[in-house]
C-alpha cells in the first residue's frame, strides 16, 4: 500500500465513523469536506462551501475558513478521536515518520504509557536573528543574549494575523496566535516536543503553550545535564526561561514546568547529590516547596534558596527570569551559607521562623 492508498484508507475509517463533514468537490489534489471542527463554524456541521482539504498524497490538512490544520493524517485522526499520536500510530497501523521516536519505544517495551507525548504539530517559525523584536524581548525580560537563546533552540513564530487552533495537553482547543517564541522540549536527550511563550498574550490566549501530555514526568533541560547521568548538583526552577537564564549564570538548572515536583521528576532525581530547589519567590512557589519536601524530602538530599536579588526596575526578584545578570553567585552563597533540615524549612515556610 503506497502513501496515498494508505491516506484513502484512513478518510475511509473516519467517513465511516461519521467523524467529517459533508463531502464537497473534490479537486485533483485534495479531498473537500465541511469541516469537522464544528465549534470553529458555530456549531454547524455542514458549510456553504466546504473548506475543509486533505491532501490526497501527503495526508495534510487544512480549514480555509477557521484555520485549523495539520501536517499528517495522524494528526488529524488524534484529534478528531481525542487519543495521543501513539494511539493513532496504532489505529491506523504505520509508522508516522514524524515520531520514530515515539514508536521505538511502543515496540521496544520500555513505553510505560507515562512518557510525554506531543499533541501539535510544529508551526512556522524563523530563525531568531530575522526577529529583532524576539531578540529584544529575550534580552529586556530574561536577559538573555541572542547567542545563548539560539544554543536553547529558540526560533520565532512571527504570524499573528491568522490564529491556529491548537489543543493543549488537556485536549482542549485553544486559539494561538503568532509572535511567539518556540523552542524543543528535550529530556535525556530524547525530543518530547515544543513549547512556546508568546510576546504579548491577547484575550485569553496563554502565555505559555506546551501540546505535551504527561510533561511532568521529565524536566525541561536545555543544558543537557541528565542526558548521561544525574548531575551532582541540580537547580530546580519553574518556568523554561528560568532554566535558560539559570544557564547563562552557569548554574545546572532544570524547569519543573510548575510549582512542584510529580513522583516522576522526584525518581529522576534519586541519583543527584544535591537538589537546590529555586522557585519563584511567591506564595504558589513557597507552597510549592513546602509541598514537594512533604512529599518527597525524605527520598531526596536537598537545600532551598529564594532569589534576592533586584531586578531591572530597582524591585525584589521573584524568580530567575526577572533577576539581572550575576544572580547565580548569590544564589550559591545562599546555598552554601543556609543549610535547611526540612523541620526548619517548613517552619520558615510557615511564618514560624
Amino acid at each position: 500500500m503506497n502513501h496515498a492508498e494508505f491516506v484513502q484508507k484512513a478518510i475511509t475509517g473516519l467517513r465511516e465513523a461519521k467523524m467529517l463533514g459533508v463531502d464537497g468537490p473534490n479537486t485533483p489534489t485534495n479531498w473537500v469536506f465541511s469541516c469537522p471542527f464544528k465549534e470553529n463554524h458555530g456549531g454547524r456541521t455542514k458549510q456553504q462551501t466546504p473548506p475543509f482539504g486533505i491532501n490526497k498524497i501527503t495526508g495534510a490538512w487544512h480549514c480555509y475558513s477557521c484555520g485549523v490544520g495539520g501536517t499528517s493524517i495522524h494528526f488529524l485522526w488524534a484529534r478528531l478521536f481525542g487519543v495521543s499520536l501513539e494511539e493513532a500510530q496504532l489505529l491506523l497501523g504505520v509508522p508516522f515518520l514524524e515520531t520514530d521516536d515515539l514508536r521505538k519505544r511502543l515496540h521496544s517495551g520500555n513505553n510505560t504509557g507515562k512518557w510525554p507525548q506531543c499533541v501539535e504539530h510544529l508551526p512556522h517559525t524563523i530563525p531568531l536573528d530575522q526577529a529583532p523584536e524576539a531578540i529584544e524581548f529575550l534580552w529586556d525580560k530574561y536577559r538573555i543574549p541572542l547567542e545563548l537563546a539560539v544554543r536553547a533552540g529558540i526560533r520565532y513564530c512571527p504570524d499573528a494575523r491568522i490564529p491556529l487552533l491548537a489543543r493543549d495537553a488537556d485536549g482542549k482547543q485553544r486559539s494561538i496566535r503568532g509572535e511567539r517564541l518556540v523552542y524543543p522540549i528535550t529530556f535525556a536527550g530524547q525530543s518530547v516536543g515544543w513549547s512556546s511563550r508568546a510576546l504579548h498574550p491577547q484575550g485569553d490566549e496563554p502565555k505559555y503553550f506546551r501540546p505535551i501530555t504527561n510533561i511532568g514526568t521529565v524536566f525541561y533541560d536545555p543544558q543537557g545535564l541528565f542526558e548521561k547521568h544525574p548531575p551532582k548538583l541540580v537547580f530546580l526552577v519553574e518556568g523554561e526561561m528560568d532554566a535558560i537564564a539559570g544557564w547563562r549564570e552557569t548554574l545546572p538548572m532544570v524547569a519543573t514546568e510548575k510549582a512542584g515536583l510529580t513522583n516522576e521528576q522526584a525518581a529522576r532525581l534519586s541519583g543527584v547529590a544535591k537538589t537546590a530547589f529555586l522557585f519563584d519567590n511567591d506564595d504558589a512557589g513557597r507552597k510549592g516547596v513546602a509541598n514537594a519536601i512533604k512529599e518527597h524530602g525524605a527520598f531526596l538530599s536537598y537545600q532551598v534558596a529564594w532569589i534576592r536579588s533586584l531586578n531591572r526596575n530597582g524591585q525584589v526578584a521573584k524568580d530567575p527570569g526577572e533577576a539581572v545578570e550575576g544572580f547565580g553567585s548569590d544564589v550559591l552563597a545562599q546555598i552554601t551559607l543556609l543549610p535547611l533540615a526540612a523541620g526548619s524549612l517548613r517552619d520558615r515556610l510557615r511564618g514560624k521562623a
